[in-house]
């Protein structure tokens, strides 16, 4: 279980950079169109949701004081790259004119800060 948990825990979310002053295209697969930047932030978001999961499961089977300190290290990190990437859509969002959509990723980014103030994570 604990080398589970381990490879969990150590897995990458995602491969593409973070694209800060330019749009990223589009990328088509079978005439479907898809934004990479969403795709990353989709993977990032599933790497973050296993990870709280290996630390709720691993605290039940006693493995937790094992992995507190691997766990911790890629939580912050995947938390960090999730904000980088909503930061990079809001600013599409604000080029596009979507106001409202550029709003919510803003208070989604506020409510992740606050839900992670004990890792007192440096921003």
């Amino acid at each position: 279980m604990l080398s589970k948990f381990r490879g969990i825990i150590n897995s990458r979310s995602a491969g593409l950079p973070i694209l800060d002053d330019e749009e990223a295209p589009n990328i088509i697969l079978e005439d479907i169109a898809f934004d990479p930047i969403q795709n990353v932030q989709a993977r990032i978001m599933t790497k973050i949701t296993l990870l709280l999961i290996v630390q709720s499961e691993s605290q039940k089977t006693g493995l937790w004081n094992d992995l507190q300190s691997e766990w911790t290290e890629n939580y912050l990190r995947e938390t960090k790259r999730f904000v980088r990437i909503l930061e990079a859509i809001i600013k599409q969002c604000e080029n596009s004119g979507q106001q409202d959509r550029a709003a919510a990723l803003r208070n989604s980014i506020n409510q992740i800060k606050a839900a992670n103030r004990q890792y007192t994570i440096q921003w």
